[in-house]
C-alpha cells in the first residue's frame, strides 16, 4: 500500500518509519534528561546526557530512567558493589 509509505510531513514520516531514532531522522540533536540509567557493559549507572564524566550519552527510548544514581543501582545493579558504593 503506497499510502502507508508516504507522509505529508517529515515528522509524520519519522514517527511512522523511524520511531526508534526520531532525532536522527529529523536531523536534530537529542537532549538528555539528566536522569540515570544502567550501562550493563560497564556495570554502572550513568546519566542521560552528553559531555560530563557521569554522562553515558542520551538514553535510548527503551532505557528505564531513575531520578538518582542510587535508585538506578539499587533497582538494576544491586549485586554490583562498585555501583552501590562509588
Amino acid at each position: 500500500n503506497q499510502k502507508w509509505y508516504l507522509s505529508t510531513t517529515l515528522e509524520k514520516c519519522c514517527e511512522r518509519h523511524f520511531y526508534w531514532d526520531l532525532n536522527e531522522c529529523l536531523g536534530t540533536t537529542a537532549v538528555g534528561t539528566d536522569k540515570w540509567y544502567v550501562d550493563y557493559d560497564d556495570e554502572k549507572c550513568v546519566q542521560d546526557c552528553s559531555g560530563a564524566s557521569s554522562c553515558g550519552g542520551v538514553a535510548n527510548f527503551w532505557e528505564e530512567l531513575y531520578s538518582t544514581k542510587e535508585q538506578c543501582c539499587k533497582s538494576k545493579l544491586g549485586w554490583v558493589a562498585k555501583c552501590r558504593f562509588k
